[in-house]
């Protein structure tokens, strides 16, 4: 419980500051083309079953947060997109954000990047079918509907969700 709400108590902070890094930017002359963006390394595991760090692949380590904060004027334009490629779900990956910095600053995408940028959703449908992460021992596939763990030196199925039954991993 103390590990949970000091981490949760960091979180916080970090919320607090950036809210003030963003009012400060608003009230810059160039506001109108200043982008920001926010992303952490990992996910967070705070006990879930048992697990604290990131070393799983269950949904809190997995999942990892970004916040891409259009200029001024730019959320309107945004909004103004057709609703119905915006509600539907799609799934990104740690790939995406260099793509995406890339989209952002201007320049062509870095040689041999599978990333793609996810500017495009915030006037429409962005996202992947299917996304792959892996660390030294284990391999995971991502779709919206299953989450399949894999040994990488095997290629042993180690564990198969079925998200629509089991949003929460359990089974």
């Amino acid at each position: 419980a103390a590990i949970r709400r000091h981490y949760l108590a960091r979180v916080m902070l970090i919320d607090c500051c950036v809210g003030r890094i963003r009012e400060a930017v608003d009230k810059r002359c160039d506001a109108g083309t200043t982008w920001t963006v926010l992303t952490s390394d990992r996910g967070e595991v705070l006990g879930d079953r048992g697990l604290f760090g990131c070393r799983t692949f269950v949904g809190s380590g997995a999942y990892v947060p970004l916040w891409v904060t259009p200029p001024q004027g730019r959320v309107e334009a945004a909004r103004a997109g057709d609703e119905a490629l915006r509600e539907k779900d799609r799934l990104v990956s740690g790939v995406d954000f260099a793509a995406t910095v890339c989209a952002l600053a201007g320049v062509d995408e870095l040689e041999g990047c599978t990333g793609r940028s996810l500017l495009a959703g915030f006037g429409g449908n962005v996202g992947r079918d299917a996304v792959m992460s892996e660390d030294e021992q284990t391999v995971l596939l991502h779709t919206m509907r299953h989450k399949a763990v894999y040994e990488s030196a095997t290629g042993k199925l180690r564990v198969l969700f079925d998200l629509k039954y089991d949003p929460d991993e359990r089974t």
